[in-house]
């Protein structure tokens, strides 16, 4: 489960019918994500603030190996090739020893997902390691799945100070530490920095990547080396240091690159994006359309909107 649950992003009724749902594979599938198709959430917020207008919107952070990513309404299990850092929420990841059958799926199946508890999923990643070990001379037989409440907080931990520190489980082997409210701060992300070299320097064991986001940071960890509570507590003086850090001059540079704001192709897409929005010309619908339409622009080329 986790990082981004109910009810802050979804509501009850959409956690339920995330892990009730018979989900289609979509055609549009590839080692960068297996896109599903099935009911569309109802969200718990209108949109997503200040990370943009869709509630399944956030700040950008890192995600998990098979995280459920809502990219709009649609949820897609990012894959090997997918993307590390994006702006989307979240709500479960595909287990450790579940992650080979994304590769086995195929346009047009129907997948079940169903919520298991962090025991269970290094329980199942135990047994797959010793079958591996054994080259497969035996049967791996997995034991039943065992359900938990889809409606189970991914929030780990928090603290009283300001800016606030919160923690949020992020699948198996990764937690999502997010710092202060969900605005765009640059202190946020100082503080991230200076944790990032908190951790570094401390030189903890069992610390497999740490990737930090605009407000966040995801650190992914061995779970043979630690339980989660412990690498917490273990972590809680690094987030003091971080958080009692003083005023700190950055390294900056300036970065200067041509800008083509009058290229055909940016006025091309400018006019295409203004057409869609406001209604086209011809056409007896206003506003943004269901359907395309090909009406011929100024350019002499056709723009589908």
């Amino acid at each position: 489960m986790g990082p981004h649950g109910a009810p802050d992003f979804f509501t009850e009724a959409d956690m339920d019918r995330l892990f009730n749902a018979a989900w289609d594979v979509h055609h549009n599938s590839s080692r960068t994500g297996v896109r599903l198709i099935g009911p569309r959430p109802d969200w718990a917020r209108e949109d997503g603030g200040e990370a943009g207008l869709h509630p399944s919107n956030i700040h950008d952070n890192a995600y998990a190996f098979g995280a459920i990513d809502f990219t709009g309404d649609m949820p897609v299990v990012l894959g090997p090739d997918g993307p590390s850092l994006g702006g989307f929420v979240c709500p479960a990841v595909v287990i450790t020893a579940d992650r080979w059958k994304l590769g086995q799926l195929c346009p047009g199946e129907s997948v079940a997902l169903v919520p298991v508890d962090l025991e269970e999923a290094l329980a199942a990643s135990a047994q797959q390691e010793q079958w591996l070990q054994t080259l497969g001379r035996q049967v791996l037989s997995m034991p039943p799945t065992k359900r938990i409440d889809a409606l189970a907080t991914p929030i780990l931990w928090q603290s009283d100070d300001q800016p606030q520190v919160l923690i949020r489980r992020a699948g198996q082997e990764w937690i999502l530490v997010e710092i202060g409210a969900l605005v765009l701060d640059l202190r946020s992300r100082v503080i991230v920095h200076h944790l990032v070299q908190a951790i570094r320097q401390s030189d903890l064991p069992g610390l497999v990547e740490m990737t930090p986001g605009i407000r966040s940071l995801q650190i992914r960890y061995a779970p043979k080396q630690w339980q989660v509570q412990a690498l917490i507590r273990a972590l809680q003086p690094m987030f003091q240091e971080a958080l009692q850090s003083p005023a700190s001059k950055l390294p900056t540079r300036i970065v200067r690159m041509p800008l083509a704001w009058n290229d055909p192709a940016c006025l091309l897409a400018g006019y295409g994006a203004r057409r869609c929005l406001s209604g086209c010309a011809g056409c007896n619908a206003a506003g943004p359309k269901a359907s395309p339409c090909n009406h011929q622009i100024q350019s002499g080329t056709h723009m589908d909107c």
